[in-house]
């Protein structure tokens, strides 16, 4: 739960959950029938590629009723017309207030809207002092994260690195798990779809996660296995119409590589981030295009955890990484679970022999990657 924050909208992203109090009448309303309306983040003033004509915006209608009687289908175009939009009532005398923003703010020029994003939010019950991810008398380990299209044929990647599904379960099967080469993505393209896994070794360390995106795309990013601490939201900087300056915030340096493989601060850098009692914990946190979010937890889960973009069709080209937390802890799997490979016999019994992963998984993933990719491109 969060300290109470009005406002007028909520946007949500992929991957991202809400419970929130809507106040649908005063006490001196009478009216039992309100129209509920939902609608994508669409500009209406681009062009959809594939038809050439304005972009679709698509929306989600209901009814939100009090009483015991039942609305009829005939009366749902009576209560629209009697419900007034919450847009029609932001205006230069009395601007609204959207929460969780893909942007620093909406273009003044079109809209009367305030935005307002979720570090700005604070927790309504404190985490406990010996639970921050903060650096008093605890380690503190960064790692850099740049979600981009910068990997084969431009396609989804993080650090200019396609993610291939596992040819074995990781949990299960770690030998036979195969992981992305140390080589230069730049020459060796190919070789990074691959299974990037990033090793996080020591226990009860504070993680540090710099997400940062390049100015094409917003991307929300979800990580398994734990609620993080939003300790830092940066956006890029904007033209009057809205669109991203730089390719990639100023903060973040690439190193002068085009697929930033390794990127790291740059030689401005001079921000400080803490985490207090009551800084906002989520799951799931949209990285603004062309800036960075950064993201603080406790090493105290151990285990294999997914890191992705919560985009389906980015996920599926390979914007994602698998973080090995603390592998000398992972709890181990019962000894009699059936394994990747461990087929039966005839006779209903495991067979022992067959103890590793079908070779030609790897290659059906590979496969897989490139039609998809083929398919969104075109």
């Amino acid at each position: 739960f969060v300290k109470p924050k009005e406002v007028d909208f909520i946007i949500v992203h992929s991957g991202e959950r809400y419970d929130f109090l809507l106040q649908s009448k005063k006490s001196n309303d009478s009216k039992l029938n309100y129209w509920i309306r939902a609608e994508t983040l669409e500009d209406q003033t681009a062009t959809n590629k594939r038809s050439g004509g304005p972009t679709d915006m698509h929306l989600a209608e209901a009814v939100l009723h009090y009483g015991t009687q039942d609305v009829i289908p005939s009366q749902y175009q009576a209560i629209k017309s009697a419900s007034k939009a919450v847009i029609d009532g932001c205006t230069e005398e009395s601007w609204c207030a959207a929460l969780n923003c893909p942007f620093k703010s909406y273009p003044a020029s079109r809209y009367n809207i305030n935005c307002t994003d979720i570090s700005e939010l604070e927790l309504l019950f404190q985490t406990k002092a010996n639970e921050l991810p903060n650096e008093d008398g605890r380690e503190k380990v960064t790692h850099f994260f740049h979600f981009g299209f910068l990997g084969v044929s431009t396609s989804s990647a993080i650090n200019g690195r396609n993610f291939l599904n596992p040819s074995a379960p990781p949990q299960l099967q770690p030998d036979q798990l195969q992981t992305c080469p140390d080589v230069d993505c730049e020459s060796k393209e190919y070789e990074c779809i691959c299974t990037n896994v990033v090793k996080i070794d020591k226990k009860n360390i504070t993680v540090e996660m710099v997400l940062s995106a390049d100015k094409d795309f917003s991307h929300p990013v979800h990580l398994h296995g734990h609620s993080f601490h939003v300790v830092g939201y940066e956006f890029g900087s904007y033209y009057d119409n809205g669109t991203v300056i730089d390719p990639i915030h100023p903060d973040v340096d690439c190193r002068g590589d085009a697929k930033c493989q390794r990127p790291t601060w740059s030689s401005s850098f001079d921000k400080e981030f803490r985490v207090s009692g009551t800084t906002v914990r989520k799951d799931t946190v949209m990285v603004p295009a062309g800036g960075y979010v950064v993201i603080r937890f406790i090493t105290d889960n151990p285990g294999y955890w997914f890191l992705h973009c919560h985009i389906e069709s980015h996920q599926l080209e390979g914007m994602a990484v698998l973080i090995n937390e603390v592998n000398s802890e992972h709890p181990t799997a019962p000894e009699n679970l059936t394994r990747c490979g461990n087929y039966y016999t005839p006779n209903g019994t495991p067979d022992p022999t067959s103890d590793s992963c079908v070779a030609a998984t790897g290659s059906v993933g590979y496969l897989l990657l490139f039609v998809v990719a083929y398919l969104l491109l075109n």
